[in-house]
């Protein structure tokens, strides 16, 4: 029953329960106006509660208890939900939520994201991760799957990659939406690494190219794309660990960079770099006839008759570099050259060379070449070069004026213009002032003529470009008058020079009071100063020192307006001040007081760093920086004071541990020089040490683990002895009736080879012997008939290769450098005879290795230190 159904019946009830009260109420006492009889009640009686017993009313009938009484209007139903809808499901699907990616994070790190709270969710919801972990309210982080309630919050985290610019991601999922969190490691931002192997950090080559090789690494592990040297690209098949390059490099000193890329972009154009010269080093000048100036480079270039070569002197530096030669540059070499002319606006040097009837050379500065301009055969015109000695260039006439003597003759010393394009040869001077003994010539812009020096006039002589006659500037007339005036007179003016910005000619003067003097000559007047020497009457500008010797040639320093002067009796460049003062400096050669003349040994120290030279004619042990090519006197044997003088020394091997040189020397013994002091001390000879006797100690080697010394003799009883280090007590190993085997003629070199316990000796027979260290028996190891390929002609030094299992040895005959496989004693020329370019050797003698297969040969007719790539046979020297 319906609520409303029942409220209903309960008011129905109520209302006949009325009813029925109010009929019993009538029927007991209450009267009507119509009625029955009312009942008294006895007098002073009191009534009782209980109404007195009457019958029973007759029972009213009661309704069915089934019937419902009369329906009365109910009031309006309210709606209820039907009764079979289902309650809403739990809401699970957060709103959207997202990490930060974070980029430039370190390697291998465990990265944190930010925190997300969980919103939208009305109850629990699936919370899941792919690729790290995640953290609900700070708690511990899990991998596992679980659960998050509405408004927690969540913070991932995830590993790290290892190396540059890896990305790494991991994905979160509640309730079914995902978020991704990226990290990104720092990016590669550096180039890659390289070193140059060959050549060395400095060097020196006659080539015109060089191979150079090297390694490159990228740290970041990029990809190496591209190693270049300068502009030209290097050459490798494994990824630019090892590469390779031949560089062409002008003539001169110059610094080459390496240059590097990687996958990333990342470049560097200075990732290596090293210092090259190249041209033949002059180590002294031999018979230089003139000079010029090069403003650009800052250098003076130099023609040498004896060295038949242009010369290059770096006047920063002092380097002097043989630019062109028979063996530096292409074209027909030089055979006599006089003169010179710098034409800077087209970077040549334009060389008149007196033999084969005169050549006009042009020569490239900057790779050697040498182009005949004019000559009996080259160019034609109207005149014939026959001993031509000077040139001069005029510019504004594209031509260059050549001092020619056409027969030997005073009086036919003419002077010819030669067409720089054509190269043909027409006559300038016409008449007037007869030559008598020429010397220099030089061209006056200014007044549009040519002003030459004579030695025999005593005068400058002025030749006019517009008519060509010939008149006296300064000096003695033709009828013996002196003209010009000044502070003193030509005695033998020998070279001519322009210093237009002061109107004025440099002149030279070579025995002016036996000393020569300096003059600046007025271009208007012919007035004659003295801008260094002595003067007429008297007095002196500046000082004598340097001195003058035998100057040949002045030119103008326009970099500096001072004057520098060739000087052939001692080869030397003088830079004099041309402002009155007179002041004078020499411009040297560097190292001149360490050049190595007759070198007879080398040893290295362990870092590689200098090698160490005994020179038997210096009387020194020298010691040679690999890094710079400098050369310094470590020892000097005419110094008393560092004890017993070298007289024959020999082989040199480094005691690193004791920081000392042992040098084998074949009149004294053994001697120990200290590498900081230079001092001297005699271990072995002269009755120092104990043992067997050392006749003629030629050669050494240092066995470092046993602290002993081999020293091999080459007397007529040869022999090789150990020598104790600490007690200097010496024991013969072989020779001298010890050990057996093939015959020993006395030794030039001995190399230790410890792996299989043996000695390899480079015999005087040019044959290598094996020798037993225990027993002390003598076996060959090649030549004599043993082993195949270049025949051993005049061995000299060696050293071991253990890397590559080969003896490497030079042979002063042959001119090259030879493996010795060490098992077979096959050999194989590795550099010399056509094998490897540059410079050629000339007696290698003495040998050490360096890392990178690189071997350094002793040359001591070439006196020089070459660097010799083992694997291209590329030389160079090993000077700045």
């Amino acid at each position: 029953m319906r609520k409303s159904g029942i409220l209903t019946g309960i008011i129905r009830w109520r209302h006949l329960l009325v009813i029925l009260l109010l009929t019993t109420l009538t029927a007991c006492g209450g009267g009507s106006s119509g009625g029955g009889e009312s009942v008294e009640q006895p007098s002073g009686e009191v009534p009782s509660d209980t109404p007195p017993e009457t019958e029973d009313p007759p029972e009213t009938e009661e309704p069915p208890e089934t019937e419902e009484p009369p329906e009365t209007e109910e009031p309006p139903e309210t709606e209820e939900p039907p009764e079979t809808e289902e309650p809403p499901a739990p809401d699970t699907a957060p709103d959207a939520f997202s990490f930060e990616a974070q980029s430039d994070v370190a390697f291998s790190e465990v990265i944190e994201s930010n925190i997300i709270v969980v919103t939208g969710t009305d109850s629990s919801a699936p919370i899941s991760v792919v690729g790290g972990e995640y953290a609900i309210d700070g708690g511990d982080f899990t991998s596992a799957e679980g659960t998050v309630e509405p408004a927690q919050s969540v913070q991932l985290r995830l590993l790290s990659g290892d190396s540059f610019g890896v990305v790494t991601s991991m994905t979160l999922t509640i309730g079914g939406i995902s978020a991704e969190f990226t990290v990104t490691t720092l990016p590669d931002s550096v180039a890659p690494q390289a070193s140059v192997h060959f050549p060395l950090p400095v060097s020196s080559t006659t080539s015109q190219t060089i191979i150079v090789r090297g390694t490159a690494v990228d740290e970041e592990e990029s990809e190496i794309v591209s190693v270049l040297v300068e502009d030209v690209a290097a050459t490798s098949d494994d990824g630019f660990a090892t590469w390779q390059a031949e560089v062409p490099v002008p003539l001169g000193r110059t610094t080459l960079h390496v240059t590097t890329e990687d996958s990333a972009g990342n470049i560097d154009t200075d990732a290596a770099h090293f210092q090259l010269t190249s041209g033949t080093l002059a180590g002294a000048f031999a018979s230089p006839t003139a000079i010029e100036f090069d403003a650009e480079n800052n250098r003076a270039l130099v023609v040498d008759a004896g060295l038949d070569a242009l010369i290059a002197v770096d006047l920063t530096t002092r380097v002097r570099t043989i630019i062109s030669a028979e063996n530096v540059g292409i074209g027909q070499p030089f055979s006599q050259p006089e003169s010179l002319a710098f034409d800077a606006a087209n970077n040549r040097v334009l060389v008149i060379d007196n033999a084969a009837g005169g050549v006009l050379f042009s020569v490239n500065p900057a790779t050697g070449d040498r182009t005949v301009l004019s000559s009996s055969t080259v160019g034609g015109g109207d005149v014939s070069f026959s001993f031509p000695s000077a040139v001069a260039l005029d510019t504004d006439r594209n031509r260059v004026l050549v001092l020619n003597n056409q027969f030997e003759n005073a009086s036919q010393w003419t002077v010819y213009a030669v067409d720089l394009d054509t190269g043909f040869r027409s006559r300038v001077d016409t008449g007037g002032v007869l030559f008598k003994d020429p010397e220099d010539i030089a061209v006056d812009a200014l007044n549009s003529r040519a002003l030459v020096v004579d030695s025999g006039r005593r005068s400058v002589i002025a030749i006019d470009f517009a008519t060509g006659a010939r008149t006296n500037l300064s000096g003695f007339t033709q009828g013996g008058s002196l003209i010009g005036g000044g502070d003193n007179i030509f005695d033998s003016p020998v070279s001519i020079s322009m210093d237009a910005a002061n109107n004025r000619a440099l002149v030279m003067d070579a025995t002016i009071d036996d000393s020569g003097a300096l003059f600046g000559v007025d271009l208007t007047s012919g007035f004659r100063k003295v801008l260094a020497g002595p003067r007429t009457g008297g007095g002196f500008v500046g000082s004598n020192s340097p001195a003058f010797k035998t100057p040949v040639s002045v030119v103008l320093n326009s970099n500096s307006s001072r004057a520098l002067i060739l000087d052939d009796d001692t080869d030397i460049i003088l830079n004099v001040a041309t402002d009155g003062s007179g002041t004078r400096r020499l411009i040297d050669n560097p190292g001149t007081n360490a050049l190595i003349q007759s070198a007879t040994g080398m040893g290295i120290n362990a870092d590689q760093r200098a090698v160490y030279i005994a020179d038997v004619t210096r009387g020194v042990l020298m010691a040679v920086n690999l890094r710079n090519g400098e050369k310094t006197l470590v020892s000097i044997g005419t110094l008393e004071s560092q004890g017993p003088a070298f007289n024959i020394p020999g082989g040199v091997v480094i005691d690193d541990e004791n920081n000392r040189a042992l040098v084998s020397d074949a009149a004294i013994g053994v001697m120990a020089v200290d590498l900081n002091s230079g001092l001297r001390t005699i271990l072995a000879g002269r009755g120092n040490g104990s043992g067997v006797t050392l006749t003629q100690p030629t050669a050494i080697a240092l066995d470092v683990v046993n602290g002993r010394a081999l020293v091999g003799t080459s007397s007529l009883d040869p022999l090789i002895a150990f020598m104790d280090l600490p007690t200097l007590h010496r024991t013969t190993l072989t020779g001298a009736g010890a050990g057996n085997g093939v015959e020993f003629e006395g030794a030039r070199a001995i190399v230790l080879d410890e792996e299989n316990h043996r000695a390899l000796v480079v015999d005087r027979d040019s044959v290598i012997i094996a020798v037993d260290l225990t027993t002390g028996e003598r076996t060959t190891l090649s030549g004599n008939g043993v082993g195949e390929g270049a025949a051993l002609k005049g061995l000299q030094g060696a050293v071991l290769d253990k890397t590559n299992n080969r003896l490497l040895t030079a042979d002063f005959l042959a001119d090259t450098v030879i493996a010795v496989d060490l098992v077979s004693g096959d050999r194989t020329v590795l550099s010399g005879a056509g094998i490897g370019s540059g410079a050629s050797l000339d007696q290698p003698s003495a040998m050490q290795l360096l890392d990178n297969d690189i071997a350094l040969v002793l040359d001591p007719a070439v006196h020089e230190v070459f660097a010799v790539d083992l694997i291209t046979g590329t030389r160079t020297t090993v000077t700045p």
